[in-house]
């Protein structure tokens, strides 16, 4: 198990080949751009995305990415793409993305994000990178859509 989460580079790159995903590798060998959409992923390979330290485009629409998985995605402060679109998620646990200093574009939409998670983007709203928030298709109502729209000024969000 520990051996497992270790898995970085080209050896995680093919584990996340072999479940029909795409990605870019830089010179160094870190995987910068993953691209799992629409592709079941089991717990402990979205467990291992958190090893992708220089990720900048993560694509997890349609993979079934839940609440409690957000964790995973604390470290990856070099990520400036986020899609979590079509996925089981109510928005519980959007302020773990607090830490992405450069994300530019996030996408929630066709997600179960209500207008009781308007605080967990009050919570990122420090992130003043963020140009584009898609939650269009969720359950947040236009008053929270308002909010959202002057937590992030500079963005263009999509309801």
């Amino acid at each position: 198990q520990l051996k497992a989460s270790q898995v970085r580079g080209e050896e995680l790159l093919a584990q996340f080949q072999a479940l029909g995903a795409k990605g870019l590798m830089d010179t160094e060998g870190y995987i910068t751009q993953l691209d799992c959409r629409n592709i079941t992923l089991p717990d402990d390979i979205i467990a291992r995305i958190a090893n992708c330290s220089r990720l900048q485009d993560l694509n997890l629409r349609h993979t079934g990415f839940k609440d409690n998985q957000f964790e995973y995605l604390a470290n990856l402060t070099e990520i400036t793409k986020l899609d979590l679109s079509d996925n089981p998620i109510a928005g519980m646990s959007i302020h773990k993305l607090g830490t992405m200093s450069k994300l530019a574009s996030l996408s929630f939409a066709s997600t179960s994000v209500n207008d009781a998670n308007v605080r967990q983007f009050e919570a990122i709203a420090h992130l003043k990178t963020i140009r584009k928030i898609n939650i269009s298709g969720t359950k947040l109502s236009t008053i929270s859509y308002e909010k959202i729209t002057r937590f992030f000024r500079q963005a263009d969000v999509k309801h």
